[in-house]
């Protein structure tokens, strides 16, 4: 059985979970994979924990507690983040209230200027729907909201580029990328108004693409190469570069920024991004949308966790850890759950 409470309310878990120990006690062997640990203890009777394909931990279940798994499944004890500490927050670029899209029921979030906010939970949890409806590409039941100078969602992805938001898809090659095309114009992507009278120089566009993809320590070897000879992390500096790089661009929504990207490519990511939010001068905020728990603990200065589409704890500072970020994401919300 894999995740088979994923979409059910509480009240069928609690049928399912009797029925998974009625066909248990007439002798069938159950494997039952899930990241909910209420669940796993609830029912087990030996327990098996895995990390990045491989066995940690195989036990029986009186042997292991809740804090004990969360551990095995961060892979260290909880280590502090050597993160700056947070200023008097600036105005907020987004502040939503009772906001609902998808799953997503009655959130209740802010994003100051300067500052990397995170919106973590397991897959499933709600921040993916939650940033491409942010970004124009959903519908959502808005109770009240400010995005940038906007007292409404953007209509339209084109919509939310003119007005200063810059997007980040989980999966580059589908929604980030044109492989097949050159990295000058993978870099223009979805830039509006490139040309004047619509007429593009293209020798002026290398120039600058070449520039400024340079700038972002892309490896490559001409800017007229097709985007697909590069490797994971230089795709993924080109979609940062675009928004980056406009003087226009004030919110950034990144979904899973990093996925598939390597340790030395991640690092350089995350401190491009630090340091263009934090510019001096700048009023810009980002908000990271993920599953990962050490790249959520890595980056954000505070971060909202969901579960099951409700917020379910806000962490801030020196609290963002990998292991509160996992205890917490695997809280099961209250009915009336909602954040400050």
């Amino acid at each position: 059985m894999d995740e088979p409470t994923a979409a059910l309310p509480p009240a069928q878990i609690d049928r399912l979970l009797d029925l998974v120990r009625l066909v248990a006690s007439r002798g069938v062997a159950i494997l039952y994979v899930s990241h909910r640990l209420d669940e796993v203890l609830a029912i087990a009777d030996e327990i098996s924990v895995l990390r990045d394909g491989e066995l940690v931990r195989h036990c029986a279940r009186s042997d292991t507690s809740r804090e004990a798994i969360v551990i095995d499944i961060v892979g260290h004890l909880p280590e502090s983040i050597d993160r700056p500490p947070l200023a008097d927050a600036g105005r907020p670029l987004l502040e939503l209230n009772d906001f609902c899209t998808g799953p997503v029921d009655g959130l209740c979030a802010r994003v100051p200027a300067g500052e990397i906010v995170g919106f973590f939970g397991l897959l499933g949890a709600g921040q993916q729907v939650l940033a491409e409806s942010l970004f124009g590409l959903h519908p959502a039941s808005v109770g009240r909201i400010q995005l940038l100078d906007a007292t409404s969602l953007p209509s339209s992805p084109r919509r939310a580029i003119a007005a200063g938001v810059g997007f980040v898809p989980a999966d580059r090659k589908d929604g980030g990328l044109a492989l097949g095309r050159s990295l000058t114009e993978n870099y223009f992507l979805g830039v509006p108004g490139r040309g004047r009278y619509g007429l593009i120089r293209p020798r002026r566009e290398d120039v600058r693409a070449s520039a400024a993809l340079r700038d972002s320590q892309v490896v490559m070897s001409r800017v007229s190469q097709e985007a697909r000879e590069l490797s994971g992390g230089n795709q993924q500096k080109i979609v940062l570069a675009r928004w980056m790089r406009r003087p226009d661009t004030r919110f950034l929504l990144l979904t899973e920024p990093t996925r598939g990207v390597d340790v030395g490519a991640k690092a350089e990511i995350h401190r491009s991004l630090r340091s263009w939010v934090r510019g001096p001068g700048a009023e810009r905020a980002a908000a990271l949308f993920s599953a990962d728990p050490e790249e959520t603990a890595s980056v954000c200065d505070r971060v909202y966790v969901l579960a099951r589409g409700r917020v379910v704890a806000e962490l801030v500072g020196p609290q963002v850890t990998e292991a509160a970020l996992t205890a917490a994401a695997l809280e099961e919300p209250t009915a009336t759950s909602h954040s400050d």
